[in-house]
């Protein structure tokens, strides 16, 4: 089984877009995965990123599609080796991420070239939460349980 990986990633290039034989879209992403640390002073510094090419299939591939180098995005995958040969017949590998998920992390900085749309949609999938009424005699804590008297000994 591979594992799992879910985390904070930038784009550094725009998606290309692959399609399957039987016309299945595919998207190839280059994430940079970036950390930081305390150092002796106490002062926070950068660490060495981690670059990881990652690819998305079908629905997640649409997603993918439409995001724009620099764009910051919360990625869940499962890490694989690529397993390929080369010119001179040698057999190579490297990590590669399989995106099972990916979401935009919206940014207080505007990113240059991205398209208004953009915004437009991360607004519109906004889930708004409301809040709901308990209906009337269902409160398990209440003294009252679906208009009989609650019972002195818990039910669970």
């Amino acid at each position: 089984m591979y594992p799992t990986i879910t985390g904070v990633a930038r784009l550094t290039e725009d998606p290309r877009e692959f399609m399957t034989q039987d016309g299945g879209k595919i998207a190839s992403l280059s994430l940079a995965f970036n950390s930081s640390r305390k150092n002796a002073a106490g002062e926070w510094v950068p660490d060495e990123p981690l670059f990881l090419p990652a690819s998305c299939f079908s629905r997640i591939a649409l997603r993918a599609l439409r995001l724009k180098k620099g764009q910051e995005v919360m990625v869940t995958g499962v890490l694989r080796c690529r397993k390929w040969q080369n010119k001179a017949g040698d057999w190579q590998t490297a990590p590669q991420v399989s995106v099972k998920e990916i979401a935009i992390i919206p940014s207080a900085d505007p990113i240059p070239d991205a398209p208004q749309e953009q915004a437009a949609l991360l607004n519109q999938n906004q889930i708004q939460a409301k809040p709901r009424k308990q209906p009337q005699g269902m409160d398990p804590w209440s003294g009252v349980v679906g208009g009989y008297p609650k019972a002195d000994a818990p039910v669970f």
